[in-house]
């Protein structure tokens, strides 16, 4: 990317047309936004949007030193670009976490506390769909779908994490009746086996004494 200088008196100009500068602008923000979104999710910064706003920033700077509306039209396109990757990286954040909480609570039923449950992961199937075809949807049909879900799955997350107290005392009221049904089988066997052995013991104890006192012959 070679440097661009503002030759003296460039401000005349600078007569881009406002609504192209206003989109490009909300476009910007709007990129911005969920790149902070990423950021506040604990995941650090997304940097191919981050790369794709420089880009903007670059083409901008060209078009107010030169007048040049096709390069504010590559500006306003590095920023689509830019919106679009950060969306789609949201999505990508959420269905892992929606993807860590079925694996955390694998072995229990959910809709015991989550009862919508089944709806609320046909959704997320939903999402993991959408990032995966390769339909002849425009980028911007594309985002559009992707604005929708990001709404949703964020829901569906703050869903899922409220329910983790309920579903680990679950688990560990689970693991409680577990150890307490493995220590009655173990005392059950425990107590079998000392009868068992008893039985034998006063058996062979018979024996003995039979063996030792044999009854005579009249």
């Amino acid at each position: 990317m070679s440097k661009i200088e503002l030759s003296e008196g460039a401000t005349g100009l600078l007569h881009l047309p406002a609504d192209k500068v206003g989109t490009l602008a909300k476009l910007f923000q709007d990129a911005e936004s969920w790149i902070k979104s990423i950021e506040h999710d604990g995941e650090g910064l997304d940097i191919p949007s981050i790369n794709e706003l420089r880009y903007v920033g670059y083409h901008l700077l060209r078009a107010l030193s030169s007048g040049d509306r096709g390069e504010l039209e590559k500006a306003e396109n590095h920023a689509k670009r830019a919106l679009y990757d950060a969306c789609e990286a949201i999505i990508v954040l959420n269905l892992e976490e929606i993807k860590k909480f079925e694996e955390d609570y694998r072995t229990i039923t959910v809709s015991d506390v989550i009862k919508n449950y089944s709806d609320l992961m046909t959704k997320a199937d939903e999402a993991r769909a959408l990032i995966q075809e390769t339909g002849a949807d425009t980028r911007e049909e594309y985002y559009q779908k992707c604005e929708v879900f990001v709404k949703d799955l964020k829901s569906i997350n703050a869903i899922l994490r409220s329910a983790r107290r309920d579903l680990n005392v679950k688990i560990s009221d689970r693991r409680t009746v577990t150890v307490r049904w493995i220590v009655g089988s173990l005392l059950t066997v425990a107590l079998a086996i000392g009868g068992w052995s008893v039985t034998i013991a006063t058996k062979s104890q018979s024996q003995l004494q039979t063996v030792s006192n044999p009854v005579e012959k009249k």
